[in-house]
């Protein structure tokens, strides 16, 4: 019975850890494509520009 408790604690404990780390990735992953397309929007205008 205690067993059953502390697996259960674990198990929550593992998908909040794993839905932290997914949520992260996620941003960094946007964070990543908007600084790309800063650079590329920036690389546009220089191609205006000339």
């Amino acid at each position: 019975m205690k067993t059953e408790i502390m697996l259960r604690k674990y198990v929550i404990l593992l998908t909040r850890y794993c839905g932290n780390l997914l949520s992260t990735a996620i941003f960094v992953e946007i964070l990543f494509i908007s600084l790309k397309n800063t650079t590329n929007q920036k690389q546009t205008i220089k191609n205006y520009a000339s």
